[in-house]
């Protein structure tokens, strides 16, 4: 930069900063090495239930990890069975930086925020964890949970739909941002135009009567 204002001097210094650096590559060895692959197991699993032994197995990995990271330095698998999306930010990552003070920056950052992970999961996922009400499920808490999702994708792209609708129309109501999540989710446009006229116009003036009502 020629001319950097105080915050390119900033983003400058903090670039240069071997704190700052190996935290960001601890961050993305743990997208890489944990959160990745176990998005990707999650997506994978039907039933809820079906993961309590890959949440045991993150759990007791989590644990060794938070104490001595360096095996993920050396790319240490959590989850043997899943792949791991290699690419030039891979390589990048796990590349020889022949630096021991960073590598020994890298490897703290790593256990520091393993731990605090180890925390959030024996919180969240208690009840599917050694000793929980669900760890051993039978048959009929399997069939409960098939409806259950494994993930919070929609509801986390419902919320992002309203914030983007709470902004540019502030002054309408909830309902009306319900509507419009609603049809948008169901994609109720593209059934009605699949119907037939014949099909479409009872229920389009069934819906206008009880708008009226």
């Amino acid at each position: 930069w020629s001319d950097p204002n105080e915050l390119l001097k900033s983003i400058s210094f903090d670039m240069n900063e071997k704190v700052y650096t190996s935290s960001l590559r601890a961050l993305g060895i743990i997208d890489k090495i944990i959160t990745g692959p176990f998005w990707r197991v999650i997506e994978k699993t039907e039933n809820i239930l079906d993961l309590n032994p890959v949440l045991l197995n993150m759990k007791l990995n989590l644990q060794d990890l938070s104490q001595d990271a360096s095996p993920l330095l050396e790319g240490h698998l959590v989850f043997p069975g899943e792949s791991v999306h290699k690419d030039e930010v891979y390589d990048s990552l796990f590349d020889n930086t022949n630096g021991a003070i960073f590598e020994t920056y890298t490897q703290m950052a790593l256990e520091l925020s393993i731990g605090g992970m180890l925390l959030i999961l024996e919180r969240q996922a208690k009840d599917q964890l050694p000793g929980g009400i669900y760890y051993e499920p039978s048959e009929t808490d399997q069939l409960r949970a098939a409806a259950a999702p494994t993930i919070n994708t929609c509801s986390e792209r419902d919320f992002a739909q309203l914030d983007v609708l709470m902004r540019l129309k502030p002054s309408a109501s909830t309902t009306a941002y319900e509507s419009v999540i609603m049809w948008t989710n169901n994609k109720t446009s593209t059934w009605l135009n699949s119907l037939l006229n014949s099909e479409k116009t009872p229920l389009l003036m069934m819906q206008e009567n009880l708008h009226l009502k």
